[in-house]
């Protein structure tokens, strides 16, 4: 709010500089929910997707051929799911009058696109991330009671008596056991990320090191994992016009899994983003600026959209942890 006071026996009135806004949180720079479900460009919005059967391929098959015999004979069989794009938008508005007289420092307009495609991009992650850290969703959820993990060895957050590592080798030997593969992506929350690099069998692990200066490939090679993840997006989950109430998009714990780019007409991965263009979208996302249908509200509409469907195509490839 303005002011008036006495600077050197005159007089100043505070005024909002018109060159300087601050703004103090991060966007979507830091969301990991691309890295963690390779996207998919799909042609229609709605259709099915194959999967080979892991049962019938992995047989072990009679093949001794006795001399003038015909070969022995075996099916490969393959299912079908489906996937459908739904569309996610959001706008944003403004009077023709409080675009004409903000401050240059407010940048209306391109705050305006700032917000609403953050804001769908904040959406999808906590999508994605509610999709991963659901009990049952992956192969595996270790919890407390976990028969196939050590008492204490699944709440990587009490860094003294927890094994972060033979948690995760435990849920390395799960999906090595129903895949055949090993997991090459280990994600954590920023909260439990900082106590990993605290706890005291990696640090003994890791002497010498500072935990603060712990290089992401260092822990990395311990999980025997390529590479480590973290989610560090925030949201507010306060309803419309009550005090803010700020926590973590993703979920206390940690997930293992085998994640690769969907590069090929066959790709072996925990889950995809079925993405779908439109005919006359330019980009996945469309950004559209255009007058209010009402012209007498003398009103300027943002507008952000897109096509999606998140799905977890071999949940074997990703066990999940969760702190208790």
């Amino acid at each position: 709010m303005a002011g008036e006071y006495l600077i050197d026996g005159g007089s100043h009135i505070d005024a909002a500089l018109s060159n300087l806004a601050i703004k103090g949180f991060s966007g979507a720079a830091t969301n990991i929910a691309d890295q963690v479900l390779p996207i998919v460009p799909v042609s229609k919005q709605s259709d099915i997707y194959y999967k080979l059967d892991k049962d019938n391929w992995l047989k072990i098959y009679n093949t001794l051929r006795a001399p003038l015999a015909p070969a022995p004979l075996a099916d490969w069989q393959v299912s079908s799911e489906k996937y459908y794009a739904d569309n996610y938008a959001l706008g944003t508005m403004h009077a023709k009058e409080t675009l004409a007289n903000a401050d240059m420092a407010i940048r209306t307009r391109e705050n305006s696109n700032a917000f609403v495609v953050e804001a769908l991009a904040r959406d999808r992650e906590n999508r994605v991330a509610t999709l991963l850290t659901t009990s049952g969703n992956l192969g595996y959820t270790y919890g407390l009671v976990s028969s196939h993990a050590t008492a204490g060895a699944v709440s990587f957050t009490n860094v003294n008596s927890s094994d972060p590592v033979a948690a995760v080798t435990s849920g390395q030997a799960y999906i090595q056991a129903h895949t055949g593969l090993v997991a090459n992506t280990l994600v954590f929350d920023w909260d439990t990320y900082q106590l990993v690099k605290l706890n005291a069998r990696i640090r003994n692990s890791l002497q010498y090191t500072d935990p603060r200066l712990v290089p992401d490939g260092l822990l990395a090679n311990l999980f025997k994992v390529d590479r480590i993840l973290v989610g560090q997006g925030i949201k507010n989950v306060a309803r419309e016009g009550a005090t803010a109430s700020l926590t973590n998009i993703w979920t206390s714990g940690a997930i293992l899994a085998h994640i690769e780019p969907a590069r090929s007409v066959q790709t072996t991965t925990l889950g995809l983003q079925f993405r779908w263009r439109p005919e006359g979208f330019p980009a996945d996302m469309v950004v559209q600026r255009y007058d209010h249908h009402e012209r007498s509200r003398m009103a300027e509409i943002i507008n952000a959209q897109y096509f999606s469907d998140e799905k977890l195509v071999a949940p074997d490839l990703g066990v999940l942890f969760l702190n208790g």
